[in-house]
């Protein structure tokens, strides 16, 4: 059985709309073993989708609610709204530098589904980032390749939460980027054009 069934699937801004049946079946019923890290609402696991020669590594990242609940809990339906329309806008889906949405679950948990591949090569900025290792060279590789992309998303009146090291994956030896993660901020932007602009809502705990 394909984990995504492309047949007769719900779609919500071009990506498909998955159960947590389906979900389950992309974790391996988010095992362990599948476990990547945390990210600033949830976790991180590697999934597969697909069958057969077909078959491909996803990347699923989820939003998730701990008792006791705290203060920043609510607002959490609310960003994974946020990233939806983000991930999904038309005019951001073909920037090697963003990942690529190719599924989400509103279906007893909360969830999206990277059409990205995590193995070894690939490193957290977060985790090298205070290693000797990591020269100036990559650092500032790493750096001027998300100041242009906020550059380019502020051009087109987007405006992201906060980006920390934890949102950037590092997907070769020539520091090449990939944004997967984005933080709210403080007060939320209003656009001008409002089909296109990022609305980030406030959140105390993360």
């Amino acid at each position: 059985m394909n984990a995504i069934d492309t047949k007769g699937t719900e779609t919500v801004g071009g990506v498909k709309l998955c159960s947590y049946v389906e979900m389950q079946e992309i974790t391996d019923n988010f095992n362990s073993n599948r476990y990547i890290r945390k990210t600033l609402c949830g976790r991180l696991f590697r999934g597969t989708i697909g069958e057969g020669s077909e078959k491909r590594s996803v990347i699923v990242k989820t939003w998730d609610f701990l008792l006791p609940n705290g203060k920043g809990h609510v607002q959490r339906p609310f960003d994974f709204c946020d990233q939806i329309k983000f991930f999904t806008n038309k005019k951001l889906t073909t920037d090697p530098r963003l990942a690529k949405l190719c599924a989400i679950c509103c279906d007893i948990r909360l969830a999206a589904v990277y059409d990205e591949k995590f193995d070894e090569n690939i490193i957290v900025l977060s985790d090298v980032l205070l290693n000797d290792d990591f020269g100036w060279y990559n650092r500032l590789k790493v750096a001027i390749q998300l100041a242009n992309l906020l550059l380019s998303l502020h051009e087109k009146d987007i405006f992201l939460g906060s980006v920390t090291a934890s949102c950037v994956m590092i997907l070769d030896k020539e520091m090449n980027i990939k944004l997967f993660d984005y933080g709210p901020v403080p007060d939320r932007f209003y656009g001008k054009n409002s089909d296109v602009t990022i609305y980030c809502r406030p959140i105390n705990d993360m």
